[in-house]
């Protein structure tokens, strides 16, 4: 049996009163296999700060669709102790709760722009804890909000030779 690649897009429509544009693109090259997250967001003003997987999907017509009200905190489901987390992109990524993607790789702090590939092996694309659905924050590090969040994930199949890409 032939596995195919799986790939998870962030929509490009993102909400909140920033002006941040891009995307976060996550992918396995096998199911259970580690994820791999493309970053590539431009107008960051310098004034973002971390981002996020959270718990919750956007909630339709909401007023503030970026509050914690609306989409809770950071995805943690294994209850990982934050306290216990080295500063950003200092440890291993078992050291911070499964959906701190600023935690594991480093802030966005003082940049315009940010490009980045990274390898998660606890950022699952299938099974419970899957990231799949949910919201994708970028965090204001002054004003300790978020000024934007993306609406879950768009799933993008690769068949096996790669020659096709279906949108879900």
């Amino acid at each position: 049996m032939v596995q195919k690649a799986v790939r998870w897009m962030s929509c490009l429509l993102w909400f909140g009163p920033g002006s941040i544009d891009g995307q976060v693109q996550f992918s396995q090259a096998v199911p259970q296999g580690p994820t791999t997250i493309q970053v590539s967001l431009k107008n960051l003003a310098s004034i973002a700060g971390g981002y996020h997987v959270h718990v919750l999907p956007l909630k339709p017509g909401s007023a503030s669709p970026c509050s914690n009200a609306d989409i809770l905190g950071h995805f943690n489901p294994l209850a990982w102790n934050v306290s216990n987390s080295p500063s950003p992109g200092v440890g291993t990524v078992d050291q911070y709760e499964v959906g701190d993607i600023s935690g594991k790789f480093g802030m966005l702090t003082l940049k315009d722009i940010y490009e980045g590939v990274h390898e998660d092996p606890s950022m699952p694309l299938t099974g419970p804890y899957s990231i799949v659905g949910r919201t994708i924050s970028v965090g204001c590090k002054v004003l300790h909000s978020y000024i934007q969040c993306v609406k879950g994930l768009k799933k993008l199949e690769i068949s096996d030779n790669c020659s096709g890409i279906h949108l879900y």
